[in-house]
């Protein structure tokens, strides 16, 4: 009897593994496209998202700002400089060189709200309305406020802070006040060689601008080709005219943003323009209407 054995002959395991190889090689490529283009997609919303936030952090400083009260101190291509509101109140108490304020509450109130508690060189802008018309008086606070105190002007406000000004003023019950802290804006180069949009707080301590830091980038460098500039702030009056450099602060009505950037590495997505290099180019561009602009 023949004992017939079961195997592959050679042309067999050949053609079995050139077919295996195939599928392999096929299932391989699918795999590395599926990862450059999740990878791309990634590039790309990470490219937006800095954009996005490169535009959108000027006009929430910008929100609160008055530019006829003086809040723009610096307006150039490339940096702005004004007073950020950091909070606002109605008067409870004062007399000459201090006044008390309604404490924040954590359940919030709609007698004050801070987003940081005064320090002293910040400013207070007060609006006073009387026979003479309505204006703003600027003053600065001295001592940081003093908690614990009784608000007797309003019964629903459970506790009042005591500040200290430089000026020996006192202000009317009721008035309102804002208090504001400078603050610049600008593009910078970093020290890994690319370029962002930082921020600059002040020092009370040292009466000057503390060193920079990043809140958005990297975005391509600023030029003096708006098309191609990677920052830029334009300015425009009432009317809508665009304002020039070196002009009054005080006639700013509107805040244009523009930002440019690249993607860090190479994006191959379907459908997305890229440059020579394989790099997206995106831009993000914003207008912001100062509510306080007269």
């Amino acid at each position: 009897m023949r004992i017939v054995r079961k195997g592959w002959t050679l042309h067999e395991m050949i053609i079995s593994l050139a077919v295996t190889g195939a599928v392999l090689a096929l299932a391989v490529h699918a795999a590395l496209g599926q990862l450059r283009f999740f990878h791309g997609v990634g590039e790309i919303t990470n490219l937006r998202g800095q954009l996005a936030q490169t535009t959108l952090v000027p006009r929430a400083l910008l929100w609160g700002v008055s530019p006829v009260a003086g809040d723009i101190a610096v307006a150039q291509d490339t940096a702005l400089e004004l007073n950020v509101v950091t909070g606002t109140a109605v008067v409870c108490e004062s007399a000459a060189g201090w006044v008390a304020v309604p404490a924040p509450t954590p359940e919030g109130n709609t007698l004050s709200a801070f987003s940081e508690a005064p320090q002293p060189d910040d400013r207070i802008a007060a609006l006073l309305d009387d026979t003479a018309g309505t204006t703003w008086l600027r003053l600065r606070v001295a001592v940081a406020p003093v908690a614990g105190l009784a608000c007797p002007a309003f019964s629903a406000a459970t506790s009042a802070w005591r500040i200290g000004l430089v000026e020996q003023v006192a202000l009317p019950v009721g008035a309102v006040i804002r208090f504001l802290r400078p603050m610049r804006l600008s593009a910078y180069r970093a020290s890994d060689g690319r370029w962002y949009l930082g921020a600059r707080d002040w020092n009370a301590a040292s009466s000057r601008f503390n060193t920079i830091q990043p809140l958005a980038g990297p975005i391509d460098p600023p030029a003096s080709d708006r098309s191609v500039t990677g920052f830029r702030f334009e300015y425009f009056g009432e009317d809508g005219s665009l304002l020039d450099e070196g002009i009054d602060t005080r006639r700013i009505a509107a805040v244009r943003v523009l930002a440019r950037g690249e993607s860090r590495v190479a994006v191959r997505v379907a459908g997305v323009a890229t440059d020579a290099n394989d790099r997206m180019l995106d831009s993000a561009s914003i207008e912001i209407a100062l509510r306080n602009a007269r």
